[in-house]
């Protein structure tokens, strides 16, 4: 009986509103109704069912899809709970790409029995949406990048996508900053078995969390396709819950109308930085490092170095999200052996300007690993056992989240452009070559912003504006 008195309520409350709209709101399509119910002639009685209602309200209909801010989308179907000689019909509010909003399922035998139960539903579908929308509006969220991993490697950047423009369409204010917004948005892609898991996660500014759904999907196009759905289930929970009893406003039935041929996208690198990963963003890196550095002398007779210490100092630029080019100051001794003659064995000290390019690479939460390659200057401190200016090195930098910064093990390996000199007599003709191998442990810190933290906000218009490229966040 309540439910009968909610949904005559809203029927009431939807008519009074919507017949105030004229056609500059707006603009439904109602498609065929798919599938097959109790008789070949239900699809036909249940669309007329709907266009009936919604012309009595006043809503401007469309003959074809073209052009409709939205659809709605009847489905019938065997009963779910296999009762015998019953059926189900579903109705689905949908965007202009088709995707689920909101659904709502009833269940019926003959499509006479159903008419009222047809046009409550309509009505509920209708209104439930309205009111997120109106109820949204201003709401500051912040959504931060998805996390963890899916079906392929673009479903963070592309469902990130998603979720921003379905939340532009409610108008809410999405922030740059976390600490700006009253509410977060998060984001977990993982791993279910055979299929992968996305579950959206929406806390507010003490992180309380409000609501947390998830659901499964296989591949990239099938988790946007259900995220319309699980947006809306979101801000209903927390915008727009119904309760027994509550007045209405009837203003907050009028649906709003699509924001047409524009979308607001952040511009490049398209990409913003959640507060949590910025310690592994950042532009530039200082560091300090001690390091162990046996060397290996081939000449006439070939000798090894270990017991070799040095200490070094470095600076990273990442001018890219993925590459950083780097330079350092080592101090370090030279050792050589060159035959087996007492005291035809010489020191030196020398200073080093390594000048790397390498991969910034940032798997899980905790590290920030870089590949690198490049040259060395070796600049001698003593003029004898003259190495060349340029040697070549390669290594890898391992590195671990440790308070503010960074800390980290390096290992490289090294060898001259050419031969080194002995240069003790005059015209001394001896020369060996020198080959080396780095292992160090040092701490970097970042400092500055990157230049996603800076990126300014564009609004693309134009026919094609809609179709989101699945990169770069859309904003407010």
């Amino acid at each position: 009986m309540k439910k009968c008195v909610l949904y005559g309520i809203l029927f009431i409350m939807l008519t009074a509103a919507l017949s105030a709209q004229t056609s500059a709101d707006v603009i439904m399509y109602v498609p065929t109704v798919a599938g097959i119910g109790s008789s070949l002639r239900d699809n036909d009685t249940f669309r007329e069912y709907m266009v009936t209602a919604l012309r009595k309200w006043n809503l401007v209909l469309a003959d074809t899809a073209e052009g409709a801010d939205y659809f709605l989308q009847g489905t019938l179907t065997d009963d779910p709970l296999g009762t015998p000689e019953s059926y189900a019909f579903t109705l689905a509010l949908q965007n202009r790409n088709s995707l689920d909003i909101y659904a709502r399922t009833i269940q019926y035998e003959t499509p006479e029995e159903s008419e009222k139960d047809i046009i409550a539903m309509l009505s509920m579908v209708l209104f439930n949406y309205a009111r997120v929308s109106a109820n949204a509006q201003n709401a500051a969220l912040y959504v931060a990048p998805v996390r963890g991993s899916g079906s392929a490697r673009q479903d963070n950047a592309v469902l990130r996508n998603t979720i921003y423009r379905e939340l532009w369409g409610y108008d809410v204010d999405l922030m740059h900053d976390q600490k700006e917004a009253h509410y977060l948005v998060q984001t977990n892609l993982a791993k279910a078995g055979k299929d992968y898991a996305i579950t959206l996660h929406l806390q507010n500014k003490d992180g309380a969390s409000l609501d947390r759904q998830t659901r499964q999907y296989q591949t990239t196009d099938e988790a946007h396709n259900v995220l319309p759905a699980m947006v809306f289930a979101m801000l209903y929970k927390v915008f727009a819950p119904l309760s027994e009893g509550e007045a209405i406003d009837p203003a907050m039935v009028m649906l709003p109308r699509p924001k047409p041929n524009e979308r607001v996208v952040l511009a490049q690198p398209g990409e913003t930085i959640d507060p949590a990963e910025e310690w592994r963003h950042k532009p530039l890196y200082f560091g300090g490092s001690l390091f162990w550095a046996p060397r290996l002398y081939s000449g006439e007779r070939v000798s090894v170095n270990i017991a070799n210490i040095g200490v070094g100092f470095s600076g990273e630029y990442n001018f890219l999200q993925y590459v950083s080019l780097g330079i350092g100051l080592d101090f370090l001794q030279d050792w050589v052996m060159v035959t087996t003659g007492y005291g035809d064995d010489y020191r030196n000290w020398y200073m080093q300007i390594p000048v790397t390019l390498g991969g910034v690479l940032r798997p899980g939460d905790k590290f920030m690993h870089k590949p690198y390659a490049g040259i060395v200057c070796n600049i001698p401190l003593v003029q004898h056992n003259i190495s060349p200016i340029l040697s070549w090195i390669i290594g890898f930098q391992y590195g671990l989240k440790a308070g503010p910064g960074i800390v980290f093990t390096d290992l490289s390996f090294s060898a001259d452009i050419g031969k080194s000199d002995v240069n003790v007599l005059q015209n001394d003709p001896r020369q060996y070559s020198r080959y080396m191998l780095y292992l160090g442990v040092g701490y970097k810190w970042g400092t500055g912003k990157n230049k996603a933290q800076q990126s300014a906000i564009i609004i693309e218009e134009g026919a094609g504006a809609e179709q989101a490229d699945g990169f770069g966040g859309i904003y407010r």
